[in-house]
């Protein structure tokens, strides 16, 4: 039972991340996205709604482990965001997903001897670096620079 509680726990510190990212700040809030950042906007949106389905995931793994999900208080603070353009507030943005992609494979590691749970931090791991892949990409298009070729891992 003590592997379960760990396992419980490692899930609740990454729901709690996931509750707590900057890309749900930044969706309520209102920065500026011009015509031009359309593609922004998408990747936005996209990642709202990963962010709230690997919610539901984690909290479901920590269920079906006979725990209880984590009620997280999600800081709220985005007044440095509003009427900001998105140019300005992107890279906070990226590095903020980079935080993520670490703590999911550091937990992730620590999940090894819980298939279930590593399952599910190993599937919204590949989400995260795919989204990391494509906001650096994204952040390198906004500076004029050439595309990243993947992430640069941690």
């Amino acid at each position: 039972m003590a592997a379960n509680e760990e396992a419980i726990a490692i899930l609740n510190e990454l729901l709690a991340m996931e509750q707590g990212q900057f890309a749900l700040r930044l969706v309520e809030s209102t920065p500026f996205i011009s015509r031009a950042g359309v593609e922004q906007a998408r990747l936005l949106r996209e990642l709202e709604d990963k962010a709230r389905r690997h919610a539901g995931m984690l909290s479901d793994a920590v269920i079906r482990l006979e725990g209880s999900p984590g009620m997280r208080f999600r800081d709220i603070n985005s007044a440095h965001v509003h009427f900001q353009q998105i140019q300005v507030i992107w890279p906070e943005l990226v590095d903020d997903v980079r935080r993520l992609v670490q703590a999911y494979r550091v937990g992730a590691e620590k999940l090894a001897g819980c298939p279930q749970a590593a399952r599910v931090t190993g599937d919204i791991l590949a989400d995260h670096e795919h989204s990391l892949q494509q906001l650096e990409s994204s952040l390198a298009a906004m500076r004029g620079e050439s595309a990243v070729s993947g992430s640069a891992g941690g």
